[in-house]
């Protein structure tokens, strides 16, 4: 862990936090299904924990989902510890909507899509169902103009 002060600096990003991006929303915006989906493989592919997924620690931006709010992030060499970290973001992550609303069911739909496929053997790699092409882990946030 880092010591002391420490700063991340990263480019402006603008937009809604996802909880207001949704809440006028029945269901999920396909553009946000798949900003979901790659962020999620992101993750699960670098075997990495948020550990506060609150849905206004996400930013839309685009079609891009900003994370903040690092300080709980984690990488986990054990594929076990990655495991139960995973299952505690998801559900944290799900709980930002409403019990068996629309938008929670499109938004579990777009996980299981990420769910990572584990070889019955211990020590295979994952395969990943969906695969992703990069990751905005955090751009700046700040009001008005950049």
């Amino acid at each position: 862990p880092l010591r002391g002060r420490a700063w991340l600096i990263s480019e402006h990003c603008e937009g809604p936090n996802l909880q207001e991006r949704l809440a006028a929303e029945n269901g999920l915006p396909p553009g946000i299904a798949e900003a979901v989906r790659r962020l999620f493989a992101r993750l699960a592919e670098a075997r990495l924990s948020h550990g506060d997924l609150k849905a206004s620690n996400f930013l839309c931006s685009g079609d891009e989902l900003c994370v903040l709010d690092l300080d709980a992030m984690r990488r986990h060499d054990s594929e076990a510890a990655w495991r139960k970290a995973w299952q505690k973001d998801r559900a944290r992550f799900l709980r930002n909507w409403p019990e068996g609303s629309a938008l929670q069911r499109d938004l579990e739909t777009a996980l299981q899509l990420v769910l990572v496929i584990f070889a019955e053997q211990a020590g295979k790699a994952p395969v990943l169902l969906f695969g992703v092409d990069r990751l905005v882990l955090l751009r700046h946030h700040r009001s008005g103009a950049p």
